[in-house]
């Protein structure tokens, strides 16, 4: 038998779907479904009363695996069914099936009861299972429609795929006088095992290698940190020399110092900072040498824990690679979102507490922050706002304080400013339709207004421009707090 690759899947050809409805035909028509049944998100299962047996129909369209077989036994329900499950229940049991066919030699099954038709689309990528009415309206599907070219849509007709000249041949050979479903369960419960295996178990290594990797640059730099407060006692050395001020030659970035000491007179190299002032490096050191005498205990219990937790996450990387047990290797993933979902939920939170104002977006200019009171305006001027950003307010009138993030090294664009001054104008006092000025410049020059309401400021260093004020213009952008 030929087997297709294990990572590349493998779905129902042409030929595949004619074997099944073949050997199944005969065997369901005029049989009763007495239960629809969704374990999967991709796999529906039609329970189906026939004469002499009860019989289990699959219809997959997992993605790498689009199949359709009866089956011999079914994986449990969710507590909570999928919505088209349900949909399938509410009209589908005690429905008679009266024919199952293969459409235009395609990978489409139809399967028929008196009042409804099913749709099985077999099509790899955009594959589906639509449930009509006799007429073939659509009352809804699994999936989201994917089509661009057939509006799939509920309360439209159903539209057939567009013929297409498939020369798909079947890959698995089935001996002669073996059960075609009997056959293709057995394989695929083999392949799709293993195919999930493997891809659970890719998830759960890339997840704990990028924890790893954050691990390894965090640690790279606590030790950096660790070997400069190691040093700490020569920070002090360094700053005592320097105070002394007895320097006998200073060039790149090196000072030649002499000194006393208990011994007598020597000599010190000392690095300094050529941009500071002597006093100025001085203080510098005294200030790294109580900084790191202070924290370098905590630098190295820090470091100790985080060597500690990157030994564990190795071990459990390999364990996870030799690990067969998919029961085990699920519950390790679903630990792993649970964990993801909690830190996205805290960070959610997180950063609501961080946008107490509105936060406005618009394609190509980005976020723009506004207050809606002197509150407000306080919080997003003083607390908030970094020193590089642009601060705009209109000239003449009561208004909002409106900021422009500005990321490091980077010009605001024209259409930047032109946004946030007429943003600033239109959440003004100011009437709509008339022209007024909007100043505008860095937070870091806008200062508090000694002894005046809150909000109130005084700037320097700004710029103005004419702007007409629209009380629209706020809705033309995306509100996102």
């Amino acid at each position: 038998m030929s087997c297709p690759s294990l990572f590349m899947g493998y779905n129902f050809s042409v030929k595949d779907i004619n074997r099944v409805i073949c050997e199944i035909g005969d065997l369901l028509v005029g049989g009763r479904i007495q239960g629809v049944f969704q374990p999967r998100r991709d796999d529906v299962y039609f329970e189906i009363f026939t004469k002499n047996d009860i019989r289990l129909l699959l219809v997959s369209v997992e993605n790498s695996f689009n199949r359709i077989y009866l089956i011999s036994k079914r994986e449990e329900s969710p507590r909570n069914p999928f919505s088209f499950q349900m949909l399938l229940r509410k009209y589908l049991i005690n429905s008679y099936i009266i024919k199952i066919e293969q459409l235009n030699e395609d990978r489409v099954v139809k399967i028929c009861t008196d009042d409804f038709n099913i749709y099985a689309e077999l099509t790899g990528r955009h594959a589906n299972i639509f449930l009509t009415d006799r007429d073939d309206i659509i009352m809804g599907s699994l999936r989201e429609n994917l089509s661009q070219k057939r509006p799939l849509f509920v309360s439209k007709k159903y539209i057939h795929p567009f013929p297409v000249n498939l020369r798909d041949n079947a890959i698995i050979d089935i001996p002669a006088g073996m059960n075609v479903s009997k056959y293709y369960e057995e394989f695929y419960g083999r392949v799709i095992n293993d195919f999930r295996l493997e891809s659970i178990r890719g998830d759960i290594i890339r997840s704990l290698n990028r924890r790893k990797s954050h691990l390894e640059s965090v640690l790279g730099k606590i030790s950096k940190d660790r070997d400069r407060a190691i040093k700490y006692s020569e920070y002090l050395k360094y700053a005592e020399v320097l105070k002394q001020n007895l320097i006998i030659k200073k060039e790149n970035g090196i000072a030649l110092c002499e000194y006393y000491s208990e011994s007598g007179k020597d000599t010190l190299t000392v690095p300094i900072d050529e941009r500071l002032s002597i006093p100025e490096n001085v203080q510098r050191y005294f200030g790294l040498y109580k900084k790191y005498k202070n924290s370098l205990n905590l630098i190295m219990r820090r470091e100790e824990e985080l060597s500690s937790e990157l030994d564990k996450l190795v071990k459990e990387i390999e364990e996870v690679s030799r690990s067969a047990d998919i029961e085990h290797l699920k519950n390790i993933w679903n630990s792993i979102k649970s964990t993801n979902i909690s830190r996205i939920a805290s960070k959610t939170e997180k950063d609501k507490r961080e946008f107490p104002f509105g936060v406005f977006f618009l394609e190509g200019v980005g976020k723009i922050y506004t207050g809606s009171s002197a509150e407000e305006n306080e919080i997003l001027t003083f607390k908030y706002a970094r020193g590089n950003d642009l601060w705009f307010h209109i000239i003449g009138y009561s208004g909002s304080h409106v900021v422009l993030p500005v990321v490091r090294d980077k010009i605001p664009s024209e259409r930047q400013i032109m946004t946030a001054a007429l943003l600033a104008a239109a959440r003004s006092s100011a009437p709509d339709g008339e022209t007024v000025e909007v100043a505008y410049t860095r937070v870091k020059y806008v200062r508090k207004a000694k002894g005046g309401e809150k909000g109130a400021v005084i700037l320097s260093k700004e710029k103005r421009l004419f702007v007409k004020v629209d009380k629209k213009f706020p809705h033309t952008l995306i509100r996102l707090s």
